[in-house]
């Protein structure tokens, strides 16, 4: 028999992970599947939790990684710029 409570759950949580919503947005939704009757406060907060604990959300993690790199990039161009620096000195 099919359960509205464990497809909005299901269907809102595998959102939040694909990227189809965000956060406000699951968040929004959850609030209005529980004011309509849609969903039980225990399955709200279970939706609600999902989210917390799946933070950041993962297009945040790749900004991170992608400063990562930038700043691995930065720092090494700093090196080869000693290093170039200290090439001159020495040939002076």
């Amino acid at each position: 028999m099919f359960n509205m409570s464990n497809f909005i759950e299901e269907n809102l949580t595998e959102g939040y992970l694909t990227r189809s919503f965000t956060e406000t947005q699951i968040n929004i939704f959850a609030l209005n599947y529980l004011n309509r009757g849609q969903i039980e406060q225990e399955v709200f907060d279970k939706i609600i939790k999902f989210v917390e604990e799946n933070e950041p959300y993962p297009e945040e993690e790749e900004d991170k990684e992608t400063k990562e790199d930038k700043k691995t990039k930065e720092d090494k161009e700093t090196k080869e710029d000693k290093k170039t620096k200290e090439d001159k000195e020495t040939k002076e």
